[in-house]
Order: structure tokens, then C-alpha cells, then sequence
């Protein structure tokens, strides 16, 4: 059994990440959460993560809280599960941070993880890390595979009323999860790696 928060870690980082003057210069690192389909409530799923991940990782980096946020996979038709992700409006959304990230991370939940998928292709440069936490295309939709440097893939065995998942996503780091219940209703969670 294991803990179901996968965090990205400092260990995962560069190694001269916090070197003053490296590279990776913290105030253009820019971690981005992709909500899916219904949107996740604050304190919840990706917009959750992205808290831990400002507590955890940014302030003690010296990461400005601004370049860790979350945001929808279509920020205008959400209600529409045949709307394509508005990757325009997301890479906007990196480009208003720094136009050229020293470090970038685009992980998305269900549909936010398709958003991520066709973000990473649009993007002029590979992101460092893609994660997608349980992806789903819309019915129909053209399947775009990810790029990136460090490309990991969380999905369950689980049907879906709109949308197709995939558990196997060519070129990644799969991780299955499993998610169970205990008599007095407390969530389990085991990955298999």
C-alpha cells in the first residue's frame, strides 16, 4: 500500500536548481494543474495538489507562488464534453508567467490530462515532466500522445459515461492505482509500479 499523492520532488529537479544564478532560475520555474471535466472545487484534486506543491516545493525553493497554479482544461466550453481543450488559452497561461520557463511541469486530471497531452505537443519546447492522472479524450477525439522529458502516466481500471481511457499511453512511466474501501468508509489507496 502507498501513500496516493504523487508529489514532484526537489530530488526530481535539476540538480543545480538551487544554485543562485543557475539555469533554472526560480521565478520562471512554472508548475501548471489542469482541472478536468467538472472542474475540481478548490481544496480538491489538481487545485489540492497544487497547494501542497506551493507549501512543499515552491516557498521552500523560493518559487513565487503565481508560476504554481491550476487552471481548466477548457476554460470556456467546460460544460461541453465535445469541446477540444483550450490549448491556445494554456499555453497563454504559461507564456503570462515567463515566456520561456527554466523548468516546466503540465499535469491534468481526466480530461485536463488530455488538455496536458496536447499542450506538451503545442508547446515550442518539451515540458520537463507531463503527468496524467487518469486520462480521457472525448469520444471521437484524434488521440495526441504527450512529449516530455519525464512523461508519467496514473490511471485506474474504471468505465467512464463520456470518453475513452487509456490505460496504456506509448512512451511513458505507467502507474496503476487501485482504489478500495474499509469497512468504516476510509480510502485505500495501493500503485503499482
Amino acid at each position: 500500500k502507498a501513500d496516493c499523492e504523487h508529489n514532484i520532488n526537489s530530488r526530481r529537479l535539476p540538480e543545480n536548481f538551487t544554485a543562485k544564478g543557475s539555469y533554472y532560475m526560480r521565478d520562471r520555474v512554472v508548475i501548471m494543474g489542469i482541472t478536468g471535466f467538472s472542474g475540481g472545487g478548490d481544496g480538491e484534486g489538481i487545485p489540492r495538489m497544487i497547494d501542497k506543491f506551493r507549501a512543499e516545493i515552491g516557498r521552500p525553493l523560493g518559487i513565487p507562488d503565481r508560476n504554481l497554479f491550476h487552471t481548466k482544461w477548457n476554460p470556456t466550453s467546460n460544460p461541453n464534453p465535445t469541446s477540444a481543450p483550450a490549448v491556445g488559452q494554456l499555453k497563454k497561461a504559461i507564456e503570462i508567467i515567463t515566456p520561456n520557463p527554466s523548468y516546466l511541469a503540465v499535469i491534468g486530471h481526466s480530461f485536463g490530462a488530455w488538455a496536458a497531452t496536447r499542450l506538451s505537443r503545442a508547446l515550442d519546447s518539451e515540458p520537463d515532466f507531463v503527468g496524467m492522472i487518469d486520462l480521457v479524450y472525448n469520444a471521437g477525439a484524434e488521440h495526441v500522445f504527450p512529449r516530455g522529458a519525464s512523461v508519467h502516466n496514473w490511471y485506474q481500471d474504471v468505465g467512464l459515461p463520456h470518453g475513452e481511457s487509456l490505460s496504456h499511453v506509448p512512451g511513458v512511466e505507467r502507474h496503476h492505482v487501485s482504489m478500495q474501501e474499509t469497512w468504516d468508509r476510509a480510502s485505500i489507496c495501493s500503485v503499482r509500479l
